[in-house]
């Protein structure tokens, strides 16, 4: 069984993470919480495997709570922005989803943590594994809409 928190400040994005957590038989969710201040606590206290973490929280941002917090659980990270990939990875995250994401890729991640809490995967068959899914969304126009006259 994996011991797991959600921290999150999005009530929809919550709700949806937290369902897709209890169709999945081998995840406990210990809590949930909206603030990094009080995540920070509890990771210390509770000691889960995995963290679902957003990046923009209502009191920090979920990089700065690894600052906070002496206890490193595995971390998968929820967010709408992409440009925090490069500095989540940086900090060992395992998977990086993007919102709004389905159930089938949070599956996916799911098994990469458990994997890795098993022994089975290294860090680097985990990076090798995040770059052949991960197609970041092109970021430039390629046309420019106008209206003349």
């Amino acid at each position: 069984m994996i011991r797991s928190l959600i921290i999150e400040d999005e009530k929809p994005a919550l709700t949806r993470i937290n369902g897709f957590l209890d169709m999945l038989p081998d995840i406990e969710v210990l809590e949930t919480t909206d603030s990094g201040k009080i995540a920070a606590s509890l990771i210390d206290e509770l000691k889960p495997d995995l963290i679902f973490l957003d990046i923009h929280l209502s009191d920090i941002s979920g990089i700065d709570l690894f600052h906070l917090v002496s206890y490193r659980p595995l971390v998968i990270f929820t967010t709408a922005y992409n440009q925090y990939a490069i500095r989540a990875f940086e900090l060992q995250a395992i998977d990086y989803l993007l919102k709004p994401f389905s159930f089938e890729r949070l599956k996916v991640a799911v098994k990469r943590a458990k994997e890795m809490l098993d022994g089975n995967m290294s860090s680097e068959q985990n990076i090798k594994s995040l770059l052949s899914q991960w197609s970041p969304q092109k970021e430039c126009l390629t046309r420019i809409p106008s209206k003349i006259g």
